[in-house]
């Protein structure tokens, strides 16, 4: 497992070069030909942990606090970073913010020059309705989790931006779970796409598509998706709206999530 991951952070890094190569015309002071391509940009990292940033109402209609640890390079002067949300794996049944998959790429991402969030988000699958329907849910949660958690950031902004955050180069991406909160948060962006089986009247799931998990009145747009092992509804998704560059990782030989399926 941990040589599979290694492979996936080393893909990360080459979707985040181009980023950055992009960006290099936008910012050639900020650009060195080190920083936010290699590991050893920056010699270490800081961690502030458990940053509350929402909540809202959990599978079982309880009130729960949503947190994430938040990396970033030791000794940076830079006042206008790239930021990085991430969101962990776990079948939305467990793991965690600190999971193994998760913090070896924050500390990496952070070592390259970016800021690195690792959320928490509402996990759970009632076993009461239709198990299919359940899990639409759980995605639900998590994508309305993963739209607060990027207002936050950019209503930090007000309030003298203490991570020196780039509002316009805010990226987000996930492992297996978190990557289907990372597609369904970037590509069901119109009301019309807001799935059938998501009752808004439920408790946490209403809101439409920006959901009640804080810091309304910001934008939770994000500018490129990375996927490790997640998958759409439907690919549908991707036919309204703006599509934001998206770069995919999958195995092929992927049980959990089956590699080429799905519609």
């Amino acid at each position: 497992m941990f040589k599979m991951f290694s492979h996936f952070r080393c893909q990360v890094f080459v979707f985040l070069l181009l980023i950055s190569s992009v960006y290099t015309l936008m910012a050639q002071d900020e650009c060195d030909g080190y920083r936010y391509r290699y590991t050893g940009a920056f010699d270490g990292f800081e961690v502030e942990y458990d940053v509350p940033y929402g909540e809202n109402f959990n599978v079982n209609f309880l009130p729960e606090e949503l947190v994430m640890d938040v990396y970033s390079p030791t000794g940076d002067v830079e006042e206008s970073r790239p930021l990085i949300l991430i969101a962990h794996g776990g079948f939305f049944l467990s793991g965690s913010n600190g999971g193994l998959e998760v913090v070896p790429l924050c500390e990496d991402l952070a070592q390259m020059g970016y800021v690195v969030a690792s959320m928490n988000y509402r996990k759970g699958v009632s076993i009461l309705g239709n198990l299919t329907n359940e899990f639409i849910k759980a995605v639900w949660r998590g994508v309305h989790d993963s739209r607060a958690a990027v207002r936050y950031f950019r209503h930090s902004l007000e309030y003298g931006n203490p991570w020196d955050i780039d509002a316009n180069r805010i990226y987000l991406g996930g492992i297996s779970a978190g990557a289907f909160i990372a597609l369904h948060h970037a590509y069901v962006d119109e009301q019309s796409e807001i799935p059938a089986q998501i009752d808004v009247t439920e408790v946490g799931l209403g809101g439409g598509l920006e959901g009640l998990s804080g810091n309304t009145g910001y934008s939770s747009e994000v500018n490129g998706v990375f996927n490790i092992a997640g998958a759409l509804q439907t690919t549908d998704f991707m036919n309204l709206g703006v599509n934001e560059p998206l770069f995919s990782i999958h195995g092929t030989e992927d049980q959990t999530v089956p590699y080429g399926e799905g519609g």
